[in-house]
């Protein structure tokens, strides 16, 4: 099987999850038999690792690290069609399915099905850019893809639920992406190391929400957090820390020991988890939180706000069990307000509050918002002897770890708690590391590829069937009204519809035409190729 895979980002400069994911993704595709995938991705116009791009065909597009609908997205369709137009009239073997990453290749796929003769398009959602802006330009972009789609696949339950809400008979499932090959060879040889990170890993955008955890880095530094050995470290796009941005600068301010890095190569990365006591995702929302499953894979637990709606907690939770921690990371217990798009019908109920999990029960009184105080020990039955019983000692006061702490205290007690962020953290090193490319790779193509193609092919045979009946003309038995179409000869006349026709024939005398007695038999079977009633 041979697919296409377009994606504006991939291996050239990515700046990305996305590119990550796309990377993840076709590597896991050529680990499995038989499948060739070609790539067509963009590229930072004049940038020399281009050149370096495993790529089929490589774009150079004017504007880059962005994925909005400020991108270069109009160069990137007009240049990728003509080059694939070339390629394909040159000889090029053609795909069997194309996969088009995100909106940006949706308007290159609809071209190479119209081009290729009915070529299946799945379309691969890494996110949904008209969360909270439903009636705008990338709204419309998104219909398309799913409109246009045989197949959707979505990062997150949450996205599915959008993507669903686009087209109701659309079929939209959800594929997690996997652990990246590079950093599972990593996390599997790494030697372990003394864990002082609380790490922060995430884009300086508006969604990635990561004034929280800037904010919540200052309110620790006053309570002391940092004057220990521990030190926090924000990892985020060079462009920002280039241009240092007021952000950067704040977290740089909370304490001498910050610091702030680019985004890592394999190795620093490596580095950087291995070091990781805790590791905090501010946003309420993300499609899939790559760098939630890549701490994990090197033993580093991951911290939410309550009831985030994450991709990546899917991986990390199995039956009721949690891999990871909710707490309140707003200090004050109050929330800023919601995203637009969580009151919309699609998504108001997918992120429910829920109870303590059994991962998260031990811990809950230490370091939850809703424990109870110790309940008073029962005072003992009266001693049946005349002289009264003495009075009960006073229960001992709970140890501070027993307390019912809230905001940054619950955070403060965790992180002296290496003892529970060991265990959850191994937990979770566990269930990242089975949800490999290969694993990735062999899913995508059995469940979904494979039997996705076999239907079009199904589909194609039946459509041939069809365009050749209706070359027949008159003859056509798809004509509006007509029987379906049976290519078995029809049966011979019964005697009864015989006499019927010679009594017809002897009321309406000798033929005006010949002068010959019409009293024969007026019908006959027709040849295979016009299987019809016809008369004489």
């Amino acid at each position: 099987m041979r697919l296409l895979v377009i994606t504006l980002e991939y291996d050239a400069f990515p700046f990305s999850g996305n590119g990550v994911y796309a990377q993840s993704l076709v590597r896991g595709l050529e680990q499995q038999p038989d499948v060739i995938v070609d790539v067509v991705c963009g590229s930072p116009e004049h940038d020399e690792e281009a050149c370096n791009s495993k790529a089929l065909v490589k774009i150079q597009l004017p504007r880059w690290c962005s994925l909005d609908g400020a991108c270069s997205h109009r160069e990137f369709r007009d240049q990728a069609i003509k080059r694939l137009d070339a390629l394909y009239e040159g000889g090029h073997p053609q795909p069997d399915l194309v996969l088009c990453v995100d909106w940006h290749a949706q308007p290159i796929g609809a071209h190479l099905r119209w081009r290729l003769g009915g070529l299946a398009m799945v379309y691969l959602n890494f996110r949904v850019f008209s969360r909270g802006r439903p009636d705008g330009f990338l709204a419309c972009q998104e219909f398309r893809s799913v409109d246009q789609a045989w197949l959707t696949l979505a990062l997150s339950e949450s996205d599915a639920a959008l993507l669903r809400a686009f087209k109701e008979d659309a079929d939209v499932r959800v594929l997690l992406p996997p652990l990246r090959r590079d950093l599972e060879v990593r996390a599997r040889d790494r030697a372990p190391e003394e864990r002082d990170f609380l790490t922060c890993v995430v884009r300086l955008s508006e969604e990635k929400e990561p004034a929280r955890f800037v904010r919540l880095v200052e309110r620790l530094a006053k309570k002391g957090a940092f004057d220990e050995g521990l030190i926090p470290v924000l990892v985020t796009g060079r462009a920002e820390l280039d241009g240092r941005a007021e952000l950067v600068e704040r977290f740089l301010a909370t304490h001498p020991s910050a610091q702030a890095f680019p985004f890592q190569t394999p190795d620093g990365l490596a580095a950087l988890y291995a070091r990781t006591r805790l590791n905090v995702h501010p946003p309420r929302y993300d499609a899939f939180g790559m760098s939630i499953v890549e701490a994990a894979a090197f033993g580093a637990p991951t911290v939410f706000p309550p009831g985030a709606d994450v991709g990546a907690k899917r991986i990390l939770s199995f039956r009721g069990d949690d891999a990871f921690f909710e707490l309140d990371l707003d200090g004050d217990g109050a929330l800023d307000p919601l995203p637009p798009d969580l009151s919309r019908p699609a998504t108001a109920a997918l992120a429910p509050s829920r109870p303590p999990t059994a991962a998260s029960r031990p811990v809950s009184a230490a370091y939850g918002t809703r424990a109870a105080a110790p309940a008073p020990a029962p005072a003992p039955a009266p001693a049946p002897a005349p002289a009264p019983a003495p009075a009960p000692a006073p229960a001992p006061a709970p140890a501070p770890s027993a307390l019912a702490l809230t905001g940054d205290d619950a955070v403060m007690a965790l992180l002296a708690d290496r003892g529970r962020l060991a265990a959850v953290g191994e937990l979770a090193r566990k269930r990242a590391g089975f949800w490999t490319e290969q694993a990735h790779g062999r899913v995508l193509l059995a469940d979904h590829l494979r039997p996705l193609h076999e239907e079009c092919a199904r589909s194609k045979a039946e459509l041939e069937e069809i365009e050749k009946e209706e070359a027949k003309g008159d003859a056509c038995a798809y004509l509006e009204g007509a029987p379906p179409y049976d290519p078995s000869p029809p049966p011979p006349p019964t005697t009864e519809e015989e006499l019927a026709a010679e009594d017809e024939a002897s009321a309406a005398g000798p033929c005006a035409a010949c002068g010959l007695d019409p009293r024969v038999p007026r019908f006959k079977v027709d040849a295979p190729e016009a299987p019809s009633w016809r008369t004489s």
